[in-house]
């Protein structure tokens, strides 16, 4: 992640723990960051951070299958080809928010065939 969004008033101590995480689970470092793991444990329960680190992984073997295909998300003519939902930046960080808040997460929406 660029910038140094650890000192950056833009995001709350939760947010950034979030955050963190999520850095710490993508670079296959979360083993050894128990201060990242203390810290996300202040914020959320155990069903919680299970909920995060599997958006994480979701989130990691999406772009990873995506960088294996060549495909680029943002170009609407591939999300047909790989069937997944078509992810904005403001859908996930709605998502993101509503679940920070612990609000009910919206449901999926179906797809037309």
């Amino acid at each position: 992640m660029e910038g140094d969004y650890l000192n950056s008033p833009l995001f709350t101590d939760k947010e950034k723990a979030v955050i963190r995480w999520a850095e710490a689970f993508t670079r296959n470092t979360a083993r050894h960051d128990d201060a990242a793991f203390q810290e996300l444990k202040r914020h959320f329960s155990e069903r919680e951070i299970m909920e995060l680190s599997l958006a994480s992984g979701l989130f990691n073997l999406y772009n990873r299958l995506q960088e294996s295909f060549h495909t680029d998300l943002d170009e609407p003519e591939h999300v047909h080809k790989v069937g997944v939902p078509r992810i904005t930046k403001r859908r996930l960080l709605d998502y993101i928010r509503r679940a920070l808040a612990d609000e009910e997460a919206p449901q999926p929406e179906q797809r037309q065939a």
